[in-house]
């Protein structure tokens, strides 16, 4: 019984340190998944706006390219969503709706999308299209 006792803190250890590494991990994911997207999703809508605006550029091109085209076209989708997030901040609600329809466009299920341009439907007082995106 005795003898027990340093084998399980032993393993409460082990545990305490793989949950801390997981919980690191997690918590470093964001940081690194933005930095790998520029600037595009930047709190600032002007930068952010600018920096998708490029990213939509190089990654129209990879599409163009013929290479990894369903990754090209998930990044467009993820691309234009953000930029319509911009958009809204701003205001631009238009502008907004033109590039969630384009993400929709690259990608039909991107629910997120739809979730954005309700939003901006409402903003426009659009409440039957915001209604249609919600079902």
């Amino acid at each position: 019984m005795f003898l027990d006792l340093p084998i399980a803190a032993f393993r409460g250890a082990k545990a305490f340190r793989m949950l801390w590494a997981l919980v690191l991990i997690s918590i470093s994911t964001p940081a690194a998944s933005q930095v790998l997207r520029g600037n595009c999703g930047n709190p600032d809508p002007d930068v952010s706006i600018a920096a998708c605006t490029k990213k939509i550029q190089t990654d129209t091109a990879d599409l163009k390219s013929g290479s990894q085209i369903q990754a090209a076209a998930a990044h467009l989708a993820t691309d234009y969503d953000t930029r319509g997030v911009g958009y809204a901040n701003k205001g631009l609600y238009d502008e907004a709706i033109a590039d969630y329809n384009q993400a929709i466009s690259f990608s039909s299920k991107f629910s997120t999308a739809y979730f954005n341009r309700v939003g901006a439907y409402n903003n426009q007082g659009l409440h039957d299209q915001a209604i249609a995106d919600y079902t």
